[in-house]
C-alpha cells in the first residue's frame, strides 16, 4: 500500500513538473507557478461536474427529459501564432 501511495505522489509530482514547465514556457513563469495551484481547483471542478453529469442522468433514466446546455467558447491566441 505504502509502495502505491509513492507511486501516486510520485506521478503527481512529475505532472505538476511537466504542468508548470510547459505553461510557464508558453505563457511566462507566473503561469507556470499558477498552474501548480490551478490543479487541486481543476480537481474540484472535475468532482462537481460528475456529480452534476450522475444527477442529470439518474433523472434522465426516471423519465426527465434531458436539456443541453450551451456555453460560448473564447479561445485566447497566443502572440507568436498571430505573427
Amino acid at each position: 500500500m505504502r509502495l502505491l501511495a509513492a507511486l501516486n505522489l510520485l506521478i503527481l509530482l512529475w505532472r505538476g513538473v511537466f504542468r508548470a514547465w510547459h505553461s510557464g514556457a508558453r505563457y511566462g513563469w507566473a503561469e507556470g507557478v499558477l498552474a501548480l495551484a490551478r490543479i487541486p481547483i481543476a480537481n474540484i471542478i472535475l468532482v462537481m461536474a460528475a456529480w452534476r453529469a450522475l444527477w442529470r442522468y439518474a433523472r434522465a433514466r426516471h423519465g426527465r427529459a434531458t436539456v443541453w446546455d450551451k456555453t460560448a467558447h473564447i479561445f485566447p491566441m497566443a502572440e507568436a501564432e498571430l505573427a
